[in-house]
């Protein structure tokens, strides 16, 4: 997993680079289903690669004071944090279909999420290791995205467009447990191999900048 993500930073930061004397594309998304982005790209002509980068983040925090005095039970206080964060690098293709005013184009992105998560109770783990892991691997998908757009060239350095698109989310993840949880009888570990997709449709609009 380190040596893939440090490959993939490479090709994120190498590529500006090695296009420096290219017209550079710069554009901010907005859209359905967490489709916002940010992207940097360059303009080849008909063939415009880009990069992208896409933050999630979701943060909780209870405190819970609970007094048993009228139920007669012993309760106790606790403070719970969660915690999880989503870094989507992408990168992709659009490619032109008429060079004109209005531009249409097809396009096609690959993306991969990176994870930063806490779940604590009173500053401890309030799941296993095994079980924390798991949730970090299926956080951890991996996905592409196709679809068709138009880009309307307002003058040389600005421009707005649209998308339709299909986006494509895969993750996978093991679970561990030992069986005598679940019955006297058994003594062995159980492992479970669990792979989800999600397919969903995403409409986009957005500002582009020529520099």
């Amino acid at each position: 997993m380190r040596k893939t993500f440090t490959t993939g930073l490479i090709i994120f930061l190498a590529l500006p680079l090695l296009l420096l004397g290219q017209t550079k594309m710069m554009s901010f998304k907005t859209g359905s289903t967490f489709n916002e982005s940010a992207q940097f790209g360059v303009d080849l002509g008909t063939l415009q690669p880009y990069l992208g980068l896409k933050y999630l983040a979701f943060k909780a925090n209870m405190e819970l004071d609970l007094d048993g005095s009228e139920t007669g039970l012993e309760l106790s206080s606790a403070d719970v944090d969660v915690k999880a964060g989503l870094i989507i690098p992408h990168i992709g293709l659009r490619m032109l279909l008429s060079d004109n005013d209005t531009r249409p184009y097809i396009f096609g992105e690959f993306f991969k999420s990176f994870v930063s998560q806490k779940f604590e109770i009173d500053g401890e783990s309030m799941l296993d290791e095994n079980i924390e892991d798991f949730v970090k691997n299926m956080l951890g998908f991996w996905g592409i995205k196709a679809g068709i757009g138009a880009e309307y060239k307002i003058n040389e350095n600005f421009g707005v467009c649209g998308e339709y698109g299909l986006s494509m989310h895969f993750m996978s993840g093991e679970l561990e447990a030992d069986a005598s949880e679940f019955t006297e009888e058994l003594t062995e570990e159980i492992k479970t191999d669990i792979s989800a997709s999600i397919r969903n449709t995403y409409v986009t609009v957005g500002l582009n900048f020529y520099f």
